[in-house]
């Protein structure tokens, strides 16, 4: 027998440096893909990418890299590898991609040129990273750093910045421009009578406004609370004027009575299950507007609404405020068939002096007097001094800020007729509350 040993450590060791190689790059988390002509034609496709993009090596490898390019992105990657096989490199060049279900995703490139023995490109390796959502987190955290939350405009930083790169502008070429400031009226009365929620409704609503009415060139801003800035590009002082009084025309047509956002409540049928609903209106609104009370009337007409099922609640203080005109709109609810219900009973000096000005048929106990009921004898004899007050002057009580039982009883012996809390049922969306 004639035997041969021949040394083969050096290549075994290769081998398994190529498997191991291998193994690497086909459990990586990235996508890895090879390609070996200029035109991007795929060799290698790993488990990475079939993961991000959704095509198997079967279906990837013999076809073009531009595989996984949006449309709108076409020859991009064309012109990255013919960079690359000029000897260039890419590192992490963020680019948008496209999976095969059609759905799109942000990837972090790296290309590298990938050379043979005699230092000759023979291939490229691009290695895709997944980005999207640090990428749409950077957007958003962008976004919000020159926008402001509540409406989507631009807020008073970027505004600014706008301003003073138009004011530039302007020198240089000694063009025109105008700035037009905007407030809202009464707008603390607006968040006092309907809520914060109500608003931010409004604020809303002004800057759809605004977004209608402009160019998309002019820069429309909310520089904080009911502070709105619209910057017009190349206009003159005319067209400026033009722009402002439109716009106050159509702010005025966004107009609502929050009275109208509960009577439609009452039509519709809310009015069996809660009826009766009050209605509460800031002491701007009592004085401030004198079409209110014909609005009302208005609204109750067309709505075939029963008035006796609405209460406007004012409290104390904005009434003791403007006492000629809350006696003047007292009197005309009271003429309509409604009623109005004095809130916050109790904190004003002369509380009982007003009653007899004001005829209202509810008043509403201060919360001050009545969370402490069981606890305090000076509150106990503040319920019944008001209580008997009302009694004598047909004035039905309601007790705000009932917390329990033993509150409940105590109301019931003081003769108050009704009570609002917690305790008694807390605040719902007005479908629960008529459906229950």
């Amino acid at each position: 027998m004639i035997g041969a040993i021949q040394d083969v450590t050096e290549e075994a060791l290769e081998r398994s440096a190529r498997e191991l190689l291998s193994y690497v790059v086909d459990s990586s988390d990235d996508a890895i893909i090879i390609t070996n002509t200029r035109d991007g034609t795929i060799t290698s496709w790993n488990r990475g990418a079939e993961r991000l993009y959704g095509y198997t090596p079967e279906e990837a490898i013999g076809r073009p890299i531009s595989l996984v390019e949006p449309p709108d992105r076409a020859g991009e990657q064309e012109d990255i590898l013919r960079r690359v096989f000029e000897g260039q490199s890419v590192d992490r060049f963020e680019t948008p991609r496209v999976r095969k279900d059609g759905s799109r995703l942000i990837v972090s490139l790296t290309v590298s040129p990938v050379r043979d023995a005699n230092d000759r490109i023979v291939s490229a390796a691009v290695i895709a990273r997944d980005v999207t959502e640090r990428s749409r987190y950077e957007q958003r955290l962008r976004h919000l750093a020159d926008h402001d939350q509540l409406t989507g405009l631009y807020n008073r930083r970027r505004f600014e910045e706008e301003l003073k790169h138009e004011l530039a502008r302007a020198g240089r070429y000694h063009s025109h421009g105008a700035v037009l400031s905007i407030d809202i009226d009464n707008f603390k009365s607006i968040n006092d009578s309907a809520g914060h929620a109500a608003g931010d409704a409004v604020l809303t609503e002004v800057a759809s406004v605004l977004e209608r009415r402009f160019r998309s060139s002019d820069v429309l801003a909310r520089l904080g609370g009911d502070e709105f800035a619209v910057l017009l590009r190349a206009v003159e002082v005319d067209e400026a004027r033009a722009a402002a009084e439109n716009l106050l025309t159509a702010i005025h047509n966004s107009n609502a009575v929050f009275g109208g956002r509960a009577i439609q409540l009452l039509a519709h049928g809310a009015g069996g299950a809660l009826a009766p609903l009050s209605v509460n209106l800031s002491g701007e609104s009592v004085v401030g507007d004198p079409k209110l009370l014909e609005l009302i009337e208005f609204e109750l007409h067309a709505a075939a609404v029963d008035p006796a099922k609405l209460i406007f609640e004012v409290t104390e203080t904005a009434a003791i405020a403007n006492m000629p005109e809350a006696s003047a709109f007292a009197e005309g609810v009271k003429q309509l068939g409604a009623s109005l219900a004095l809130d916050d009973f109790g904190t004003g000096f002369g509380s009982f002096y007003y009653l007899k000005h004001l005829p209202v048929s509810y008043i509403k106990l201060d919360g001050e007097f009545v969370q402490n009921l069981p606890r305090s004898e000076i509150d106990a004899h503040m319920v019944t001094a008001i209580v008997g007050v009302a009694q004598g002057l047909g004035i039905k009580t309601i007790a705000e800020w009932v917390t329990d039982d033993e509150t409940i009883r105590l109301l019931r012996r003081h003769g108050v007729d009704f009570a609002q809390g917690f305790h008694v049922g807390r605040p719902g969306p007005i479908v629960n509350s008529c459906r229950n």
